[in-house]
């Protein structure tokens, strides 16, 4: 494990933001999951993320109430598919984030990062066949 200091994204290897990365708290007695926000600050999380695997179109409400979006995994794009996010307990509402997987894949699976909160629910829409995972809390 290497130490470092500073701003993550200023970091060999780290190339965006939210970044995924794993650390001890202060009595280094816990080896516990971190992220580092959009302004560079490191997050211990409290607990390792829920997740929830959706596979094929759906509207899906994946928590109900308050939590943090910490990623989404996509298992098995489909060209052309849109993977729609909300606040909201339905597949309507305010939209976190749209999703559109281009005509032609470049990759199998794709690592999607978040650190966004909602505090109505988490509903994902998938339009085709995708098989993906959320990780929330």
């Amino acid at each position: 494990m290497t130490d470092f200091s500073g701003p993550a994204d200023q970091q060999p290897g780290v190339t965006g933001r939210p970044v995924m990365i794993y650390g001890w708290d202060a009595a280094g007695n816990s080896f516990r999951p971190v992220t580092v926000n959009s302004t560079g600050q490191c997050i211990f999380l409290q607990s390792p993320p829920a997740f929830r695997n959706i596979a094929g179109a759906a509207t899906t409400t994946v928590k109900s109430g308050a939590g943090t979006l910490y990623g989404l995994m996509i298992n098995k794009p489909i060209a052309l598919s849109t993977i729609t996010i909300y606040d909201s307990l339905s597949g309507s509402g305010t939209k976190i984030a749209t999703l559109t997987q281009p005509a032609a894949l470049l990759a199998s699976q794709i690592p999607m990062p978040f650190v966004c909160s909602f505090s109505t629910g988490l509903t994902i829409v998938t339009s085709a066949a995708d098989d993906i995972t959320a990780l929330y809390l």
